[in-house]
């Protein structure tokens, strides 16, 4: 809905893919209404989305609701920012400004000024990528992880 916004000009720079489960009937008319289904890319469910998100500029998740998010994780793992919904865990994932952007569930219009920003000075995705991409490796790594989550058991032992 965000791209559909944007002027003929810009749209035309835009390609969006979204793994997963194959499109509804209903979803591929969404799709279609708003004039985009040229510029998306369905591939469906993928076993390994390392080669998919090495073709993208951000990574996108903008869900209704979530926990954790793998997804997320796995965007900034591969260097790419991450734009994201303030849903559930989501937010605890991104500094926003930084290494991506959070912006409000089931608000395409919060999103023009993301997109916006990408499109008039694209060197920031770099920038951003490498934020996100340093955060991969200092917490979201295994070992910070391990360390976390023992420090909870830790202190839940002692209360």
């Amino acid at each position: 809905a965000a791209v559909s916004k944007l002027p003929a000009h810009q749209r035309g720079r835009v390609r969006v893919v979204v793994a997963g489960a194959p499109l509804s009937a209903e979803k591929q008319r969404r799709v279609d209404d708003l004039g985009v289904a040229g510029l998306a890319v369905f591939p469906g469910l993928v076993d390994d989305v390392r080669p998919l998100l090495a073709a993208c500029d951000v990574g996108f998740v903008l869900s209704y609701r979530e926990a954790l998010s793998y997804a997320c994780r796995e965007a900034m793992a591969m260097g790419l920012p991450a734009l994201v919904s303030s849903a559930g865990g989501l937010p605890e994932n991104v500094s926003h400004g930084h290494d991506g952007w959070i912006v409000p569930p089931k608000a395409p219009e919060a999103i023009l000024p993301v997109l916006a920003t990408i499109m008039q000075c694209p060197q920031v995705l770099a920038e951003m990528g490498r934020a996100a991409r340093q955060k991969s490796e200092t917490e979201f790594a295994m070992a910070p992880f391990v360390a976390q989550t023992f420090a909870v058991y830790q202190a839940v032992m002692r209360s």
